[in-house]
């Protein structure tokens, strides 16, 4: 009873923190994290039973569930800084606090932003073109002037 209870409690746990605390310009938990989430908390229904084989497959489980998350922590911390500032990399590396994964896709797709689309399908750009299309995304275009009699 109290292994269930357990279970659970650390099941709720897991969801609510990995729902409430993403960070910006994330994706929502897919179902492959929500199937993780889960089957990594259920073998505690087992913990007094088989302590040992709890532990190894809870271990494994979430193991899988971080390897996982690296990935995105890479291409989003690890690989911009080793690229530099001109060099290609996907634009989930390019996510800021001003532009979501979406906000540069959109902008790539509609040729805003200097952007390439590998035969992975995978976009890539570089920090330097994002910075290019931040300061003309900002930039102010005067108005023409008027061909009317009042304005000569």
């Amino acid at each position: 009873m109290i292994d269930t209870a357990l279970a659970v409690l650390l099941t709720m746990a897991c969801y609510a923190s990995a729902t409430q605390f993403s960070a910006p310009g994330r994706p929502p938990l897919d179902a492959l994290a929500l199937l993780l989430i889960g089957l990594g908390n259920l073998p505690l229904v087992w913990r007094s039973r088989a302590p040992v084989s709890v532990l190894a497959v809870t271990w494994l489980i979430w193991s899988v569930y971080l390897l996982l998350a690296m990935e995105d922590n890479l291409n989003r911390f690890i690989v911009p800084n080793l690229a530099g500032p001109a060099r290609l990399v996907p634009l989930a590396a390019l996510v800021d606090e001003e532009f979501s994964i979406h906000a540069l896709r959109q902008a790539a797709q509609r040729g805003r932003l200097n952007a390439i689309q590998g035969a992975d399908g995978v976009w890539r750009s570089s920090r330097k073109s994002v910075d290019a299309y931040r300061a003309s995304k900002h930039k102010q275009t005067k108005p023409a002037k008027a061909n009317s009699p009042l304005s000569q």
